[in-house]
Parts: structure tokens; C-alpha cells; sequence
């Protein structure tokens, strides 16, 4: 009976454990993707501003 149960209960902990340790990697992907998008975003905007009116001057 109390092997069973501790068995159970066992399961459970590690399903808990399994459910957070992917929660936390989603965030941690998220988080990078995040970072990455804004990157990129400021690499444009930096590309943008900088480069294209240069361009224009060459031109």
C-alpha cells in the first residue's frame, strides 16, 4: 500500500518537475528570440539611419 502510494506520489513529482523544466526553457527560448528580434530591429533601424542617408550623399 505505501509502496504504491509513494510510487504515485513519485510520479507526480517528477511530472511537476518535468512541466516547469519545459516551462522554463520555453521562457528561455522566448527570451532569446526576444532578444535576437530586437537585434535585428536595432540592426535595421541602425542600418536605416546610418547607411541609407550616406548612400544618398554618395549618390
Amino acid at each position: 500500500m505505501t509502496v504504491a502510494v509513494l510510487a504515485s506520489s513519485r510520479q507526480v513529482v517528477w511530472r511537476y518537475l518535468g512541466v516547469v523544466h519545459a516551462l522554463i526553457i520555453c521562457d528561455l527560448l522566448h527570451l532569446i528570440t526576444r532578444l535576437v528580434l530586437d537585434l535585428t530591429l536595432l540592426d535595421n533601424l541602425i542600418f536605416f539611419f546610418v547607411f541609407v542617408p550616406r548612400l544618398g550623399h554618395f549618390a
